[in-house]
């Protein structure tokens, strides 16, 4: 199943979600620019390769150092090919833009860090002794949903069922809840030993996807519970849009009888109402007879 979108409106412009899309393009096509001995040195060099750390003589054959822990980071903007990004951009891009609208740009950055590393801690406590450079968004991109979940439990997910291509719409719990299951089926097959048992697995990262949901799944539950939910002041106003509850109305006497209007700003109050002119009213306006009506 593939995800198309959620119900989530999306109001403000996701900046981080975009952000993020850029830098992995970008890594992307500078990896792939770059000549065949160069760009394995580069994926090397970034990737993880869990070995380096608890295998630094081993690993050190290879010029690789194991003090340098940037790679637990740079591996989530990494990707094996252009079918791996677009898988990635494309579920980043439909759950990242709903996240972003209740978090916002800082704390979807810093949810998307943290369950990067996450992901990649969980991968290397899995497989400490595999050589095979693990790269991927997939484990950051695991936290991106499980934040999203706890944001909108709510909400509903269209995805593209095969083989017979149709759209069906998913609670979006029920959805998440099949995709963890299954993430957590194949990271137990993950576990079971074969050939190279010194050469763990890791060719998926199963474990580094579970790793980055629970803590998108964490970090999500602490960083919503601090940000009231963006919400569309009205259809006049168009992009204008406010934090926190609505605010109670007032009413407005005039001579054909209250009215009742919100009260924010006068911007915001204009766009609910308008000024017509009407002898025999006590409000005024330089000079001249005004009382307040709802707009048509």
């Amino acid at each position: 199943m593939i995800p198309l979108r959620t119900s989530v409106a999306v109001v403000e412009p996701p900046g981080a979600t975009v952000g993020i899309l850029l830098a992995l393009v970008v890594v992307f096509l500078f990896q792939a620019s770059l000549p065949p001995d160069l760009a394995e040195r580069f994926i090397l060099n970034n990737a993880l390769v869990p070995a380096r750390y608890a295998a630094p003589s081993l690993e050190a054959m290879r010029g690789l150092s194991a003090t340098n822990y940037l790679p637990f980071l740079t591996n989530t903007f990494m990707h094996a090919d252009a079918w791996h990004l677009v898988v990635n951009a494309w579920a980043l891009w439909v759950y990242g833009a709903a996240l972003e609208q209740r978090l916002g740009m800082a704390r979807l950055l810093a949810l998307y860090v943290v369950a990067g590393l996450a992901g990649s801690a969980a991968h290397f406590a899995v497989h400490p002794t595999s050589t095979v450079p693990a790269l991927g968004a997939s484990g950051a991109i695991a936290g991106i949903l499980g934040g999203f979940i706890v944001a909108h439990r709510g909400a509903r997910i269209s995805v593209l069922a095969l083989p017979l291509p149709r759209i069906v719409e998913w609670p979006a719990l029920s959805f998440v809840i099949v995709w963890a299951a299954l993430q957590a089926v194949m990271a137990i097959g993950d576990l079971v030993p074969f050939e190279a048992p010194a050469r763990a697995r890791g060719g998926i990262a199963w474990w580094a996807h579970l790793g980055g949901f629970a803590a998108g799944l964490a970090l999500a539950a602490l960083l919503a519970a601090r940000r009231q939910p963006v919400r569309i002041i009205g259809p006049a106003l168009g992009g204008v849009r406010a934090i926190g509850r609505p605010r109670a109305p007032i009413e407005i006497m005039g001579s054909r009888g209250a009215v009742p209007v919100v009260a924010k700003t006068a911007i915001q109050t204009a766009a609910a109402v308008r000024l017509v002119p009407e002898s025999g009213t006590t409000t005024r306006r330089r000079g001249g007879p005004w009382s307040i009506a709802k707009r048509g």
